[in-house]
């Protein structure tokens, strides 16, 4: 077994001069390519062809750029509202600018509605005349009710003062009268027979003749008789004569009460029925009036006058799922509801954006805004945010993916005559503004470990200078720390970047919290406070899984970090499952994408928050 070479006073054991004087060389030789390599990155020609820029101080905002297209906020839809299928006769001509309501517009034929007018105004007199007969009717009845019914009331009266005059009058008096007769007969009776007795106590004593007592004895037995017959009438008065005339006055009043109840309804079914034929004939007179009113409305609307100021559009134009292909003009026959003409309020437009959803959050209803139209680039608009989506737009969720869209309605201010719906825009939204704030180009700025870092040139040497990054919009980012103005930075990574070692900040900074990722304009508001690059996460919420990132070289790792700043979890995720291979041709890709952008920056003379229609780049 070879035993390692032991070092003894100066000495390497087993290892002859010559040896010691060849480890020697090797040893300076490594030292020397070392400090070479090391003297490189530093020298001019280390990063002589990378872009620089300088650190500035100025205002800086943070906008928010979003592409859209305009429309108007108040749309009329004039419509045909003639029944069935009507040709236009004329019609204004289409991109007439409408300045005032009342205005003409078009007018359709109506020829075919007049005639029907005419008839029916003949229907409408004739149940008018029908009405009015109906009414005089049922007048002559209410009248004859009237007198029936003062007839039946007065019988009904007679009957109950027949029979309260009998209760209360005959019965009692005929009553009266057979108790008296009996009264008088038994008196009449008692004088007789007084006389019958005297008569024979006479007769025997020789006063009287036998004839003068027979003629007392035949008094005596005619009121006996008499006495008898008074109680027998009371008896029959009593029995039958008063329970008869009793039972005939109440009946007389019974049917004299029901007379004038029977007298009542045949009034009401007579009235009732003089009125329900008058309400019919009323009804109909109603019915054939509103169907000449409508006639005469529909005649009125052939005409179709503006209701207020608009641009006028044909509903025909650019719509490619009409039932009908044909143009709208002269001679078009429009259906009943069909759309003629739209008439957009040009003095009230807006843009409709969309926004990301890693930037909806940044905008709020009144932030001032700056609008380009694509067919006047030239001419910037001004505009307030009036409206921002709760949900995301239809189309993001057809589309479907992680990145969503909200859509944005930007009111513009005192818009131009120019200006139509339709026409695509672009709007930038300003969510922040900083005044005297150090900034650089956003490409200046990299991710090294837990900060960030920039490549400051300093004469012939290149510094790795921490910074303390705030927000950004899109082109520059707001330098909190780490930075003075007037330095140069570059904007792409030097060769071997990782070697040269990053210097002590010369600022305080906080524990960072996560891996640094780049502020996108995440959050408006003050950033003084804010963490460099550090990422916060909800209390309660875990943390998700991150696919392996050391194979990134650093300008992948800072793609990455950046859409995922944006939201676009899923395309950072993607780009790190590439292939080496394939993510050099997505970083050239990106690469050219970005050059192609600052071109175009610099051909338009843009200065603003972006280019619209861009795909994400190296920066931005």
């Amino acid at each position: 077994m070879m035993r390692a070479p032991e070092i003894r006073k100066g000495r390497v054991l087993g290892m002859s001069p010559a040896g010691l004087a060849a480890v020697g060389v090797s040893i300076a030789a490594v030292v020397a390519l070392a400090w070479w390599g090391m003297s490189r990155l530093s020298t001019p020609s280390a990063f002589k062809d990378i872009p620089t820029a300088d650190v500035t101080t100025g205002e800086f905002r943070v906008l928010v750029s979003a592409d859209g297209s305009m429309r108007s906020d108040q749309t009329v839809d004039l419509k045909s509202q003639l029944e069935g299928r009507n040709m236009i006769l004329k019609i204004v001509k289409e991109g007439t600018r409408i300045e005032k309501a009342g205005e003409f517009l078009v007018q359709l034929d109506s020829s075919e509605l007049m005639t029907r007018r005419d008839n029916q105004k003949i229907q409408v007199k004739q149940s008018q005349a029908s009405m009015e007969l109906a009414q005089r009717e049922l007048d002559i009845q209410l009248a004859t009710n009237e007198s029936d019914l003062n007839q039946a009331n007065l019988k009904a009266d007679f009957a109950a003062t027949d029979y309260n005059k009998y209760v209360k009058g005959d019965w009692p008096q005929q009553e009266m009268q057979a108790t008296n007769a009996i009264t008088l007969a038994q008196e009449e009776f008692q004088r007789a027979k007084t006389q019958l007795d005297d008569s024979q106590k006479l007769m025997e004593k020789g006063y009287i003749s036998k004839s003068d007592l027979d003629a007392d004895k035949l008094a005596y037995k005619k009121f006996e008789l008499d006495c008898e017959l008074a109680t027998k009438a009371l008896e029959v008065l009593r029995e039958y004569t008063h329970k008869k005339d009793l039972k005939q006055y109440e009946e007389n009043l019974k049917e004299a009460k029901a007379e004038l109840q029977r007298t009542r309804d045949r009034a009401e079914a007579r009235e009732a029925k003089a009125r329900a034929d008058f309400q019919a004939k009323k009804e109909a007179y109603g019915l054939e009036d509103v169907k000449l009113k409508k006639i005469e409305r529909q005649i009125a609307t052939a005409v179709i006058l503006s209701p207020g100021p608009g641009l006028v559009v044909y509903a025909s134009t650019g719509e490619r799922n009409r039932w009908n292909q044909d143009p709208i003009d002269v001679g078009y026959e429009a259906r009943e509801n069909e759309t003629i003409i739209r008439m957009p309020d040009l003095t009230r437009m807006v843009a409709d954006v969309n926004v990301p959803e890693a930037k909806v959050s940044l905008i709020k209803n009144d932030q001032p805004a700056l609008l380009k139209v694509d067919a006047r680039p030239e001419t910037v608009l001004r505009g307030h945010v009036t409206s921002v989506g709760v949900l995301p737009t239809q189309q993001a969720w057809w589309r479907g993916g992680s990145v969503q869209e909200f859509q944005v309605v930007v009111t513009v201010e005192d818009p131009p005559g120019w200006l139509r719906p339709g026409m695509r825009c672009n709007v930038q939204v300003l969510v922040q503004q900083i005044d005297d704030a150090l900034q650089v180009p956003i490409q200046a700025v990299f991710p090294r470990g837990e900060q960030h870092v920039c490549y400051v040139v300093n004469g012939h040497k290149l510094r790795c200078v921490p910074v303390w990054v705030g927000v950004d919009n899109d082109q520059m980012v707001h330098i909190l720390g780490g930075l003075k103005t007037g330095q140069k930075v570059l904007l792409a990574e030097p060769p071997n970047a990782l070697q040269i070692p990053v210097e002590k900040a010369d600022f305080e900074m906080p524990e960072p919290v996560a891996r640094p990722i780049l502020n996108m304009g995440s959050r408006p508001g003050p950033d003084a406070n804010r963490v460099p690059g550090a990422t916060t996460q909800p209390d309660g919420e875990l943390a998700t899984t991150q696919p392996d990132e050391s194979s990134l070289t650093p300008e992948e790792q800072r793609v990455v970090d950046m859409l995922r700043q944006r939201g676009r979890n899923d395309e950072a995720d993607r780009l790190i499952k590439m292939t080496p291979q394939e993510r050099q041709e997505e970083m050239a890709r990106r690469r050219q994408a970005m050059e192609q952008r600052r071109k175009d920056r610099e051909n338009n003379g843009d200065g603003g928050g972006g280019q619209r229609g861009s795909s994400p780049g190296m920066g931005g």
